[in-house]
């Protein structure tokens, strides 16, 4: 006989994800899109809905248009702040995106 060690499974390994989180690092406000520091090796793809986050206030959305290994090309879909969204604020995958 063989004995193995113990499987053991993550919370995030088990059906129960962890959002993707990451920092805009480039706004454009014209053309309406961010640039988020997380990409296809992170777990972004094409269509992820992300909410923008400020400190304890969501003060936009936007979504993935183009991935790259380590950076997202966002559109920006809306944004509730007097000012324009900024570098340093968080973009956390949206529950209610798009899998």
């Amino acid at each position: 006989t063989v004995e193995l060690p113990p499987i053991i499974v993550r919370k995030d390994q088990a059906g129960m994800s962890i959002p993707v989180r990451g920092r805009l690092v480039e706004v454009n406000v014209p053309p309406r899109f961010i640039v988020v520091a997380k990409g296809r090796m992170d777990g972004v793809h094409v269509g992820m809905a992300f909410d923008i986050v400020r400190g304890a206030s969501t003060i936009g959305r936007a979504t993935a248009v183009r991935v790259r290994p380590q950076l997202s090309a966002c559109d920006i879909l809306r944004a509730k702040t007097p000012g324009p969204l900024q570098a340093g604020d968080q973009a956390v995958q949206s529950s209610l995106g798009s899998r």
